[in-house]
């Protein structure tokens, strides 16, 4: 409580200090003491009458302090006893704790710091809202998910999706017949066939008469794997075609389409580029977005090519980036694509363990499942991104996969009752999917009808 004089202090360089409530004057050839006068003895005494009259009022401040810490520390060990879920009834709890407190502050004469009782009363419900505010939304959230995971468990009922709207389509190679000996086994039409043109050149991609021919008169409309470079052509690149330099190209195959009666053909433009082992794997951003829509500007001015759809179709595997950062624009883009397959390298799912028995394989099927659907880049993140965009998400290349090396899920029913719940939910607006019913000799085999129980799945959800 005595008065500290700092260094530099005036008082002190005009030549006095203060010594225990007397004055002592400072000689200018040392520190000698005079005699103290009338006046010392009165400004003594006068002191000793201040610090007297102090006394009361320090203990009556001491006191109020410790009412005040008592007051808080009631606060702090009621917040520590209110769990920390932040529910709602914890939150009034806490609003009330902190009432309490201040009320308590003010009996003891402590003045707000910054607000009137009044004013803290608003602020505190204003808190208290944000909390259980926060809390709803959480609440929301998790029965939201619950909500979206018990969708993708349930077992549905035979034929559940054998009339869905959601165009049912197949890749069987380039063979009408196939397709149709497919919906034969199935018991149900398929809408669209899926094929790949050949790519080594420009002539190729421009005019797969071939294919066209093949497919003309079919009764299937055509989802097309279509390059957006020629695989033996290192000359051609992605900033060339950005350019414009490739436009006459894809104005042929437009020609061509319309001249085959596939004008309404739904093009998978550049398909899985954002695998590393692509052809057109973006070399950058503005290279690949650019070369998008010359395409399918290019394509778009020729007449009867009114009903030509674009897929942008990146791979839900294989990410080393957000493929999102490629979306061309929603001009140029008539469905969000994804290409799946019964894969995973996650711990705990594929490849089965050689001691493992049926509950043992389901469990790391269920694994598998639950990346392929809420992953990084898993199918609820997709799904999500289409909405955003306001486009239909489609499936035009999936399957089970039996692999050499042990990392695909092989006959799995329960893989098949998830996608077609996932394709099937209204919620993910899917308007076509195609599965790869093709064995690709030592990669690996797809097919249902060799993979009878998952086979015997897909027949009992889509079959008639």
């Amino acid at each position: 409580m005595g008065d500290t004089v700092p260094v530099g202090d005036p008082e002190l360089e005009g030549g006095a200090a203060r010594d225990g409530g007397a004055r002592r004057e400072v000689h200018a050839l040392g520190n000698v003491s005079r005699p103290p006068s009338r006046r010392s003895r009165r400004d003594v005494e006068q002191g000793r009458r201040a610090e007297r009259s102090r006394k009361p009022r320090l203990i009556q401040i001491a006191g109020g302090a410790v009412a005040v810490l008592a007051v808080l520390g009631g606060v702090v060990v009621a917040i520590d006893r209110i769990p920390g879920d932040k529910t709602p009834e914890n939150a009034a709890a806490l609003a009330s704790t902190v009432s309490a407190s201040t009320s308590a502050s003010l009996d003891i004469g402590q003045t707000a710091p910054t607000a009137t009782p009044s004013a803290k009363a608003t602020h505190a419900k204003k808190k208290t809202a944000k909390v259980v505010k926060k809390a709803e939304t959480k609440a929301a959230e998790k029965v939201a998910t619950v909500t979206r995971k018990k969708a993708a468990t349930t077992t549905s009922a035979a034929g559940t999706y054998a009339s869905s709207s959601v165009k049912l389509g197949v890749f069987r190679g380039t063979s009408p017949s196939e397709v149709a000996s497919f919906g034969k086994w199935l018991g149900n039409d398929v809408d669209y066939a899926m094929d790949f043109s050949s790519r080594t050149s420009w002539d190729e991609i421009s005019d797969p008469s071939y294919m066209l021919d093949t497919w003309k008169g079919s009764g299937y409309r055509m989802i097309y794997a279509t390059a957006m470079l020629p695989t033996q052509d290192d000359s051609a690149t992605m900033a060339a075609g950005a350019n414009g330099e490739y436009d006459q190209y894809f104005k042929t195959l437009a020609k061509n389409l319309v001249a085959a009666g596939q004008g309404d053909a739904i093009l998978r433009l550049g398909w899985e580029f954002n695998l590393s082992a692509s052809r057109w794997h973006p070399d950058t951003k503005a290279n690949f977005i650019n070369y998008w829509q010359h395409i399918v500007k290019a394509m778009r001015s020729v007449p009867g090519t009114d009903n030509l759809a674009f897929d942008w179709n990146p791979n839900i595997g294989g990410e080393v980036y957000d493929s999102t950062n490629y979306y061309p624009g929603n001009a140029y883009v008539d469905y969000i694509g994804i290409d799946t397959y019964d894969i995973s390298w996650v711990e705990g799912s594929y490849p089965f363990p050689s001691s493992c028995g049926a509950a043992c394989k389901q469990e790391r099927r269920e694994a598998a499942w639950e990346s392929t659907l809420n992953g990084t880049f898993g199918l609820n993140f997709w799904s999500d991104f289409a909405k955003s965009k306001g486009k239909p998400m489609a499936l035009p290349e999936w399957g089970l996969w039996e692999r050499p090396d042990g990392h695909g899920g092989g006959d799995n029913a329960y893989y098949i009752q998830q996608m077609l719940d996932f394709i099937y939910d209204p919620s993910n607006n899917v308007g076509y999917q195609s599965y790869f019913e093709f064995n690709v000799g030592s990669s690996g085999t797809h097919m249902l009808e060799t993979h009878t129980t998952a086979g015997a799945q897909f027949k009992k959800l889509l079959g008639k």
